[in-house]
């Protein structure tokens, strides 16, 4: 039974009027909330982040060893951006027929790079950096001990790919190019974030370089 059929014209065209400015609305508020919802998937890695991570590390056939990382990247526009890291990783006490030794590994790593958005939600980069490692090593048998620090430094190239799967999820991976004093490294690394809020993540990766191969949990703030 069609209900308007009866209603006087002038009623009727009133009430598919105001149907049609609410279905305007309705259409207009659901483009929106579209978009909105297009956005934030799209939505590339954030650039301006600084983390704490704590780092594990299996040197040849030695034992592990363990220590903690900083590091940060902040945006100078929309395509360059400063970056660097400083971890510190140490070698627990090795005590044996009266031998001891231990072991203090820094490295340091200070550069520029440049990134680019291949898709809403994906960006490539690349880094170059000055590059600076510092070994201490101390030993000693029957009281008598000794010392030995050698610095290097160097220059280092690093590409890579950024990728927020979802709004929350990120994956990424990078190859490097180390070169400290003439002795250079090709290393490979891999990880992912879980974003809690947009101000914090927590994340997880692994790289692997010569003999050394580090896994890490990294909490990042991000401004």
């Amino acid at each position: 039974m069609n209900l308007l059929g009866s209603l006087p014209t002038g009623l009727a065209n009133n009430f598919y009027t105001g149907m049609e400015i609410h279905m305007n609305k309705v259409l207009l508020g659901a483009a929106v909330l579209l978009s909105v919802a297009s956005t934030q998937v799209m939505a590339g890695p954030n650039w301006n982040q600084a983390s704490i991570s704590y780092l594990s590390a299996d040197v040849g056939d030695n034992d592990d060893i363990d220590g903690l990382g900083l590091s940060g990247t902040k945006l100078l526009n929309s395509n360059f951006f400063l970056a660097g890291s400083y971890s510190s990783l140490t070698l627990e006490t090795f005590n044996a027929f009266g031998y001891e030794a231990d072991a203090d590994l820094n490295f340091l790593s200070l550069g520029v790079g440049a990134r680019k958005a291949v898709a809403g939600n994906t960006d490539i980069y690349g880094i170059v950096s000055y590059e600076k490692i510092d070994l201490s090593i101390s030993t000693g048998f029957g009281g008598f001990y000794s010392a030995a620090v050698d610095d290097e430094s160097g220059y280092g190239l690093r590409v890579g790919v950024r990728s927020m799967m979802t709004p929350k999820f990120e994956i990424n991976g990078e190859i490097s190019y180390i070169d400290v004093l003439d002795d250079a490294e090709t290393g490979f690394g891999f990880g992912a974030a879980y974003y809690f809020t947009n101000q914090f993540s927590v994340g997880a990766g692994y790289n692997t370089a010569d003999d050394i191969d580090t896994l890490n949990l990294t909490g990042t703030f991000n401004f």
